[in-house]
């Protein structure tokens, strides 16, 4: 079977996305990379009766999400009943004014207006989330609608 499957974590559902191009033929004990700036998924070699010897770049961009990232959020820990201010650091923001922060547990999640501050920093305030349970909860940024 040559497919590939993803997993949305925030929804922890699978699906096959659509695929342009060439795949690599089917193969075991492959090595892989990723390339995060590029978002791409570098197959090199593995096994399928003899040994490969070749290189895929697969762009992934898509599939794991636009090319910025978080790296840290404060604080760690806030009220369930929310409205607490939110700093959280990555890296590659893109100045927008369309900014989105999704708040998730593993049942529901909510959206607040997030505001750009530079490259490296966005801020929010926390929403209400006493309608869940109190636990973990999965924090996402979203810029120009990319998630």
């Amino acid at each position: 079977n040559n497919t590939i499957s993803m997993l949305d974590t925030g929804t922890e559902r699978w699906s096959s996305p659509k695929i342009n191009g060439e795949l690599p033929p089917p193969r075991a004990d492959t090595t892989l990379a990723y390339d995060s700036k590029g978002s791409k998924l570098i197959v090199f070699g593995g096994w399928a009766n003899e040994w490969f010897n070749d290189i895929y770049l697969l762009d992934v961009g898509s599939v794991v999400g636009p090319p910025y990232a978080i790296m840290d959020i404060y604080p760690k820990l806030g009220p369930i009943t929310g409205n607490t201010p939110i700093e959280i650091t990555g890296i590659d923001f893109v100045n927008t004014a369309d900014v989105v922060v999704r708040f998730a547990t593993k049942k529901a999640y909510v959206d607040v207006k997030g505001v750009y501050s530079s490259q490296t920093k966005i801020t929010c305030v926390s929403p209400d989330c006493s309608k869940f349970p109190a636990g973990p909860v999965e924090v996402r940024v979203a810029l120009n609608n990319d998630s």
